[in-house]
């Protein structure tokens, strides 16, 4: 039961334990102070981060670590979900996905997307994508999942399309460069009713 004045929909972004996914090469968990090390190899690359303005590089371990800490916070306020991508039966981080932007009153997120160099065009993104897309319809019951990528980025566009979103438009540069080019990013979204049916059989 809910509390007096409490919108019922908040609820269903609370989870007793952190929501762990498993698909058949890949186990999604909380990311933890001992993948600090993991995470300066991931975020630490410039060319993994090439499309990523916002995300700063990881240096050294003390700065994974601060990065985990708020990982935590944001999981804790309901702020967002980050996953860390792990093999199965090797514990070591080798991508993040996350679902975050929570619009509760639209049942409307965001998901975003990191993957270590080492495991590109292996179908990797697209596992760990699924996984993740099918709990935000299954689990977190969401309407919509948005998502952005940078036009020329087209390895993110395809990764989208194959988990199903659709190109909705373009942000006419919006986004300035440091070498003071001015940069276009799409506009992409998937809808409950569009949701893949072999992705419906995810967590």
């Amino acid at each position: 039961m809910s509390k007096p004045n409490q919108d019922p929909r908040e609820e269903r972004y609370a989870f007793p334990n952190f929501p762990i996914l498993t698909t058949e090469r890949l186990i999604l968990r909380e990311v933890v102070v001992d993948d600090a090390a993991d995470l300066v190899t991931l975020r630490g690359d410039p060319e993994v981060q090439r499309y990523d303005e916002d995300a700063e590089l990881i240096a050294d371990v003390a700065a994974a670590a601060r990065l985990i800490e708020e990982m935590a916070a944001w999981y804790q306020s309901g702020e967002a979900i980050t996953w860390g991508v792990t093999l199965r039966g090797e514990g070591r981080v080798i991508g993040l996905f996350a679902l975050y932007f929570w619009e509760r009153r639209y049942y409307a997120g965001s998901i975003g997307y990191d993957l270590a160099k080492a495991y590109w065009r292996q179908g990797i993104a697209t596992e760990a994508g699924c996984a993740v897309v099918a709990c935000g319809f299954n689990t977190l019951h969401l309407h919509r999942i948005n998502a952005d990528a940078r036009m020329e980025n087209t390895a993110s566009i395809r990764l989208l399309t194959r988990l199903g979103f659709k190109h909705e438009g373009v942000r006419r540069e919006c986004v300035l460069d440091p070498d003071g080019s001015w940069q276009n990013w799409g506009i992409f979204g998937i809808l409950e009713s569009e949701y893949p049916v072999q992705l419906r059989d995810g967590p």
